[in-house]
């Protein structure tokens, strides 16, 4: 039997670990020492009063949480184990604990969807193209700067989502405005949506039609 440990030996917390230097290890008299192999990292005999025990522990980061593990791989001295081999499966062990390894990526964020205002821009150079008037043009600018200034900066997809919300707009300006100018105000952002359709035809409907166009006389 193994002699036991005493105070006075000095044992390495370092050492390449083969089956002679582990067999020659005292015991100790009580709680456990950790011998760190010198030739692959993280691999280590936990040498205790009645064991000697090959151990291995890695660490995983997921998702920028470190996950640490430990597993053993014999004791020194049962049959069929080696200082060698418990080695090579501690290695095998250790490298598929670190390829769990996974970056926390950020997250994507939702592609913000056509505004109104980038729909009229569309709309604005169609007319420029077919050779609409400057006074026509000015007139649309007019509308979007006024009337149409609220829906703006709203995408096409929360407008056609919310279509109380589009109809209380309308009521606001024919309110606020007058009938003729909430009807031109509801015949540019028609257009407007019609032009940018144009260009992407998976974007919502039209909602014009919860919209009803007011009859009035000048």
């Amino acid at each position: 039997m193994t002699a036991a440990f005493h105070p006075d030996t000095t044992i390495p917390r370092r050492a390449e670990l083969t089956d002679d230097f582990v067999k020659k290890l005292p015991f100790t008299d009580k709680g456990q020492l950790l011998i760190r192999d010198t030739k692959q990292p993280g691999f280590f005999l936990v040498l205790g009063a009645r064991s000697k025990t090959y151990t291995a522990a890695a660490d995983a980061t997921i998702d920028g949480h470190r996950q640490s593990s430990r597993e053993t791989f014999g004791r020194a001295g049962d049959p069929d184990v080696t200082a060698a081999g418990a080695r090579r499966a501690a290695k095998a062990w250790i490298t598929s604990v670190q390829a769990k390894t996974r970056v926390r990526q950020p997250k994507q964020e939702k592609p913000r969807g056509m505004t109104l205002a980038e729909a009229y821009a569309a709309h604005r150079r169609r007319c420029v193209t077919k050779g609409h008037s400057t006074t026509t043009l000015y007139h649309y600018d007019r509308q979007m700067a006024g009337a149409l200034k609220p829906l703006a900066s709203k995408t096409l997809e929360d407008i056609a989502a919310d279509r109380q919300a589009l109809v209380d707009w309308f009521d606001d300006e024919t309110e606020n405005r007058g009938k003729a100018t909430a009807n031109t105000a509801r015949a540019l952002l028609s257009a407007s949506w019609n032009s940018a359709r144009h260009l992407d035809p998976n974007l919502p409907a039209n909602p014009i039609i919860v919209l009803d166009k007011h009859a009035y006389r000048e």
